[in-house]
């Protein structure tokens, strides 16, 4: 995560021979894996609800980073179901956001 090029120079030379060499530049360019967990800005969030709180309206946004490079650090919000609903949810979560509403 912290090294995204290395750049060196490579000499060969005649071990007889140390004024007679070739140099050239290698270039590495290192691709960002995968390999690190979003991490939440806090481990657990308490919200109190009035139960006359019009539907559809924002209760509290959760956020989390992941410390990866480019596209391996998107970040996608879903409710896990400990068990199928047999109705509706009373809660959704903006995939992209992460507003619960």
């Amino acid at each position: 995560e912290t090294m995204s090029r290395v750049v060196m120079t490579v000499r060969a030379k005649p071990q007889d021979q140390i004024n007679l060499y070739q140099e050239t530049t290698v270039v590495i360019e290192v691709q960002d894996v995968n390999d690190m967990a979003p991490v939440f800005e806090s481990d657990s969030y308490h919200i109190n609800v009035a139960e006359n709180m019009a539907q559809g309206s924002n209760i509290v946004k959760v956020h989390a980073s992941d410390a990866d490079q480019g596209s391996n650090a998107d970040v996608r919000y879903v409710i896990q179901e400990l068990m199928p609903l047999k109705e509706e949810p009373l809660f959704t979560l903006d995939l992209y956001s992460g507003w619960l509403t």
